[in-house]
């Protein structure tokens, strides 16, 4: 028994059709056949009944395939391994930013890094494995990670350029669980127009334009084309977790 015929016997359950099967893995018919017997063979049971409209696994056929599906999840689990040894991250754009301009903590050169919006991390932090996350929201029932929390100092600015006027608007991230549109929002929404944007990057250059103001983190205020709007310094929390060392 073999990997290749496991990965086709699977083909063969999911599909119910030999014929199928062989224009998915682009086998002849008669290929397939001979390997689906060469299983019952070495396992000495019948998988499959055939009946007029296809193939009916039998209980040994259901039993069988667990152990296949297991078995290649298991594999490509042991493959990831083998295949790398760089640290695998999660993290928004603006952690991912910040991170580099500022605690640096990150090392590019070891890290597989996934960039996502903050509101998409909670859930894919629950779908699949990574070393760390980084996310402006707390992740509940995160297992087998140790959580710490940071602040990102933040200030409000505009563009050095150009005179700040109480006609400006707030720019603010389209995604709604973003702290730094909350807070934004708090403090200006009844008094300035708001303009929704959908990049970090995209709102620090409208800033550096002078097209209005945003919140925004401290340390970008050593670009020469932003200064702060006023003095209040606000810290935004976010949380960093770290897988715990341990057989993943």
């Amino acid at each position: 028994m073999n990997f290749n015929d496991m990965s086709i016997f699977v083909t063969i359950y999911e599909t119910r059709s030999i014929n199928k099967s062989s224009k998915i893995l682009q086998y002849a018919q008669s290929n397939l056949s001979a390997r689906l017997k060469v299983l019952e063979t070495e396992l000495d049971t019948k998988l499959f009944y055939r009946k007029y409209n296809g193939l009916v696994p039998t209980e040994s056929g259901g039993l069988f395939y667990q152990f296949c599906k297991e078995t290649s999840n298991n594999l490509e689990k042991l493959k990831k391994k083998c295949e790398t040894s760089k640290i695998s991250i999660l993290i928004s754009e603006l952690l991912f930013n910040h991170d580099i301009n500022n605690s640096q903590t990150i090392d590019l050169d070891k890290s597989e890094i996934n960039i996502r919006k903050t509101s998409d991390i909670p859930i894919i932090a629950h779908q699949e494995e990574f070393d760390k996350i980084f996310c402006f929201q707390k992740i509940e029932n995160l297992k087998h990670y140790d959580e710490t929390i940071g602040h990102v100092e933040s200030v409000y600015a505009y563009s050095s350029i150009i005179k700040a006027t109480e006609e400006m608007p707030i720019f603010v991230n389209k995604d709604k669980n973003c702290p730094f549109r909350k807070q934004s929002l708090m403090k200006f929404a009844h008094l300035k127009s708001v303009v929704e944007i959908d990049s970090f990057e995209n709102i620090i250059s409208l800033v550096e334009n002078g097209k209005g103001i945003a919140l925004l983190p401290k340390w970008l205020n050593k670009r020469a084309n932003i200064k702060p709007y006023d003095q209040d310094i606000i810290l935004i929390p976010f949380y960093q977790y770290e897988k715990q060392n341990q057989i993943k």
